[in-house]
């Protein structure tokens, strides 16, 4: 991709601003970030330009993210900018790749990790887990607490056991 833009179709849109398109060169779908979609003031049904990156968290039913975009009739230009750095790439794509990388961490430490505090931290991974991406282990210390100690976070239950195979109780 180095940066180029790509003509893209906003086909649908959260309430949380968060989108999702379609590239008109290839019909592939488009996941966008409702930080990229607030910021652009995107509405459903825009033709817009986007530069797009590899989705590493949903790659078979959403293989690109939009890291930026412009609206249609803005001046392209026809040289490509540069790559997009981690320090523009999603949080979401930052928090899954460090959980995808440590086999299973808990959320602290993806926090320390990713260099975002615990709370958005646990949002994003809650993100996740709502949509199948990773799973989750809620360790409780003592019997009758409501809430967890701590949660642990992995991509799938075989993670979570030494010899990697989950066992069903």
């Amino acid at each position: 991709m180095n940066g180029e833009y790509i003509q893209i179709i906003c086909t649908n849109m959260l309430e949380t601003k968060t989108a999702f398109g379609v590239r008109t060169d290839d019909g592939s779908q488009v996941f966008i970030p409702a930080s990229v979609s607030i910021i652009t003031k995107l509405k459903l049904s825009d033709i817009v330009y986007a530069v797009l990156v590899p989705n590493h968290m949903a790659p078979e039913k959403t293989p690109w993210v939009a890291v930026n975009i412009r609206p249609k009739g803005t001046e392209v230009t026809p040289e490509p900018i540069p790559e997009p750095k981690i320090e523009i790439a999603t949080i979401d794509a930052r928090v899954y790749a460090f959980v995808e990388e440590s086999g299973y961490a808990t959320t602290a430490e993806v926090s320390r990790e990713v260099g975002v505090s615990v709370g958005d931290t646990r949002t994003v991974l809650n993100r996740l887990f709502r949509h199948g991406c990773v799973i989750r282990a809620d360790v409780h210390a003592r019997p009758e607490q409501a809430r967890p100690s701590f949660c642990m976070w992995a991509i799938n239950a075989a993670q979570f056991v030494s010899d990697g195979t989950a066992h069903d109780e």
